[in-house]
């Protein structure tokens, strides 16, 4: 693999070297705006664990439906924290502050525990010291509760363990799965946390998932932890109808170059190594900014031009290949980028639906197939 430069030497300590206790006290949080109609069956999944020495914060963030009828009606089972309406990031700040735990399990409330995974995340964090974070992957379902057959990450993108700050210096990346499949060290939180409420709204994710491994050792468990529900209202591009909400799209993208800021500055001060290359080498990142310049280019909210991502995305793809990702999937990115790069803006509609069905896998295993013969 051809690099720039030479990685850091961390070494081998990380600012959190602690170890949970022999039976910690783990806070499920769930956040909840107008999911009255979800939000029993995630209290219910976060009641119902295995281990018993939990506590469940349901936060409502100003709905307006029944939901705060229905958490009353746990009575002293849940604390409730009810607020007026701020977003997802300002819900996940609110349940951290009411939360006593040594471990944060952050819930979306329209998704869903699977019964044993506070006892496996509690293992995993006795397992050794510094463990900053255990992830695990997400059963994908529908609004129903139909499972859809897929898992959040795919199973084709390896979720690492272990140290994975070289990953984020050099790739600004590593596989992390959606709020709902992540337990974070409540000492790393108390280090991150609160969550900026405004340019992370609706995707307190970006910020914990990435931020958190600056601090210690990820754990990933490949049995799914939880159930990962799609819906039109919680994605920016909605499977079932093709839309594309671009105006969260963008959002993700600002977020994420926050972010990149933010994790600059936590490697230099607790690492004094050079930052310089953060934030120039996620595959992802090119192609949301292709989608969002095709889509919308008045409104996009980077100087940039098609042809500069194109080169980009080609350059990453030849010198600089990431390993989370099969070689084969990254070759569909360039050839998607190459298509968008050409493509007026009603056939980049039809592009991005494209690029949506090769996440599941259909086009990425036909081409393995091809360069398997080759």
């Amino acid at each position: 693999m051809n690099r720039t430069s030479p990685l850091p030497d961390f070494g081998h300590e990380f600012p959190l070297d602690q170890r949970v206790s022999e039976s910690p006290l783990v806070s499920v949080l769930i956040s909840n705006y107008n999911y009255e109609h979800f939000l029993e069956e995630a209290v219910d999944s976060a009641l119902k664990q295995t281990y018993s020495k939990l506590e469940v914060v349901v936060v409502d963030d100003g709905s307006t439906d029944g939901s705060r009828e229905l958490i009353e009606s746990y009575g002293d089972r849940v604390i409730p924290v009810l607020k007026e309406n701020g977003g997802q990031a300002s819900a996940c700040n609110a349940g951290f502050r009411a939360s006593k735990g040594e471990i944060v399990i952050f819930l979306d409330a329209d998704d869903v525990l699977l019964p044993d995974t506070v006892g496996k995340v509690v293992a995993a964090f006795q397992s050794r010291p510094g463990v900053a974070k255990v992830q695990y992957r997400q059963q994908v379902i529908d609004a129903s509760g139909k499972f859809l057959g897929d898992l959040q990450p795919r199973a084709a993108f390896a979720m690492q363990s272990g140290d994975v700050r070289p990953l984020l210096m050099e790739f600004d990346r590593y596989v992390w799965p959606s709020t709902s499949g992540n337990a974070f060290a409540a000492a790393v939180l108390d280090r991150i946390m609160p969550i900026p409420e405004v340019l992370y709204r609706g995707i307190p994710d970006i910020h914990l998932c990435t931020l958190s491994a600056v601090f210690g050792e990820v754990i990933s468990l490949e049995e799914p932890g939880s159930l990962y529900r799609v819906h039109g209202a919680n994605n920016w591009f909605d499977q079932q109808t093709g839309s594309v909400n671009l105006d969260l799209l963008r959002k993700i993208l600002l977020a994420m170059d926050d972010n990149y800021m933010r994790r600059k500055y936590l490697f230099s001060t607790l690492y004094s190594v050079d930052t310089r290359s953060i934030g120039t080498r996620d595959i992802f990142v090119v192609i949301y900014k292709m989608i969002s310049m095709k889509l919308d280019p008045e409104n996009h909210p980077f100087k940039e031009s098609p042809w500069r991502l194109f080169i980009r995305g080609c350059d990453l793809f030849v010198t600089h290949p990431d390993p989370t990702i099969p070689r084969s999937t990254s070759l569909v990115r360039v050839l998607w980028l190459a298509a968008m790069l050409l493509a007026p803006r009603p056939f980049a509609y039809s592009l991005v639906k494209a690029l949506q069905l090769e996440k599941r896998g259909w086009l990425h295993d036909k081409l393995a197939t091809l360069l398997k013969r080759a």
